[in-house]
């Protein structure tokens, strides 16, 4: 497969998401949107820049979260992507936010190991 410089506007990756109480991660397989370096940094700085001028960021996570999250699969999580669904996964589950943004990054700027 030859390198394509228009990588395509959408990947995959799974995701270990924190369950409270469960020694081990639960996998996720989330759709993610590319973002190219200039986007990244600004979606990145976006937080920042929300809290310097006092937005209350208890509200700020699913919308931003969701400029990269485009998807979950139906098989790892039984209710239909939403946007109100969404929400409920951050506020249920208050590390998933944090699994969610790490695990993206990672995926957009690492290589992935073959062991």
């Amino acid at each position: 497969m030859k390198f394509k410089l228009n990588p395509n506007p959408t990947f995959e990756a799974a995701i270990s998401l924190t369950v409270p109480g469960q020694a081990e991660p639960v996998s996720v397989r989330f759709t993610f949107a590319h973002m190219g370096r200039k986007a990244l940094q600004a979606w990145m700085d976006e937080p920042v820049k929300a809290k310097a001028a006092g937005q209350d960021l208890a509200d700020f996570d699913a919308p931003w979260l969701g400029k990269a999250v485009q998807g979950w699969h139906a098989d790892d999580i039984a209710e239909p992507f939403t946007a109100e669904n969404f929400a409920r996964l951050l506020e249920q589950y208050p590390s998933s936010g944090t699994d969610l943004y790490v695990g993206f990054v990672r995926a957009l700027t690492e290589s992935r190991a073959k062991n």
